[in-house]
């Protein structure tokens, strides 16, 4: 007499070290488009790295947006330190997206007697820097202190959307910003995001 062999189906579950894993909420994907999917990122832990910045600006590559946020030296010249963010083309539309309900707010400050915020171009090397790769964007302001928290989500985390419909995300950084620098900063990577072509599908948060 045999015994039947019982099978077992092994669920994929978050890797360690990709990050807290997170409820998603998937929409139907319409002809000829990528299957949309959002992110409740307040159900996230804030990003321990920090930076204070009082200089933004960006570059774009072949491939992907730099985000430059630097922090000036107290005396003289030059620059203490700087984070670059790196984001792909995609990524800075859902940030765009994602700044939407913020705009007519921030309008109506700037509307007072702070001063209108500019990018500038860095020119000199700071004293430290780092790299970081982030795809997803949380951002805040209350009155002229604005803050972005960064988040990443690896190919890996991916592909456990559609079989558990949870995702892993890596906090990276938290950046302080004045909000008038938050506003010359989004409204450039408006004028650029025309020029900049989306491949796959859209992340809303």
């Amino acid at each position: 007499m045999s015994a039947k062999q019982s099978k077992s189906q092994v669920v994929r579950v978050g890797r360690t070290g990709e990050g807290h894993l997170v409820d998603i909420q998937l929409s139907p994907a319409k002809d000829g488009q990528a299957q949309h999917f959002g992110i409740d990122l307040q159900a996230l832990p804030v990003p321990d790295r920090r930076l204070s910045c009082d200089t933004v600006s960006f570059l774009r590559t072949d491939y992907m947006v730099k985000l430059l946020f630097a922090q000036k030296e107290v005396v003289g010249n030059g620059y203490l330190a700087m984070v670059v963010v790196q984001m792909t083309f995609d990524a800075i539309h859902n940030f765009l997206r994602s700044m939407k309900p913020l705009e007519t707010g921030l309008k109506e400050l700037l509307n007072g007697q702070y001063p209108i915020g500019e990018m500038v171009e860095i020119k000199e090397r700071p004293q430290q820097s780092a790299v970081v790769t982030a795809n997803l964007v949380f951002s805040g302001y209350s009155g002229t202190d604005a803050c972005l928290d960064f988040y990443y989500t690896s190919p890996f985390s991916m592909r456990s959307i559609n079989i558990l419909n949870k995702v892993s995300v890596e906090p990276v950084v938290r950046v302080n910003v004045p909000t008038h620098l938050l506003v010359a900063m989004f409204r450039g990577l408006q004028s650029l995001a025309p020029s900049l072509p989306s491949i796959t599908g859209k992340v809303t948060s």
